[in-house]
């Protein structure tokens, strides 16, 4: 009788489990739709225009969004897209703060060699014969990294 009544509660306890696997809580799924419409708000911006300083607010608050939902969600594939694209719309704007300061992206110096590397984005040759990253190429290559990683959240949120 008691075996009964042990496999009875371990058929339960595994059925709960295998029901609740993958399944997001209403505070996880409100912290991931927040971390994701702030992700949202960058792709967008980005695509009809914004100044450097509007784009550091709104990856200000991306970034507490995201930290805000990185505290509650398990590790997996929506947690890594969502900080794989953060990760990116933050090395975009480094690129952005070089060129608007007017330094040279070297691929052999930070944070250029970094850049190059992690994103594989192609190099020049300039006027003074250095082999150097075009900042706005880099901006559109690494943005396009960003917003892949932000519909493949949206993506993995939606199943």
């Amino acid at each position: 009788m008691r075996y009964k009544i042990l496999y009875f509660f371990v058929v339960i306890f595994v059925a709960f489990s295998w029901a609740c696997n993958g399944q997001m809580n209403e505070k996880q799924k409100l912290a991931v739709d927040t971390a994701i419409s702030s992700l949202g708000k960058l792709a967008a911006a980005i695509d009809v225009g914004i100044t450097y300083a509007d784009y550091g607010s709104l990856l200000i608050d991306a970034k507490a969004q995201i930290d805000a939902a990185n505290l509650i969600l398990p590790e997996g594939n929506l947690k890594s897209e969502l900080n794989a694209s953060l990760d990116a719309f933050v090395d975009a704007r480094e690129v952005w703060k070089a060129k608007r300061d007017r330094e040279t992206l070297f691929p052999n110096y930070e944070p250029g060699k970094t850049l190059v590397s992690k994103y594989s984005l192609e190099t020049k040759v300039d006027w003074q014969d250095d082999t150097v990253v075009d900042p706005d190429y880099a901006m559109q290559a690494i943005w396009k990294v960003a917003k892949d990683h932000y519909n493949k959240a949206t993506e993995l949120r939606t199943r």
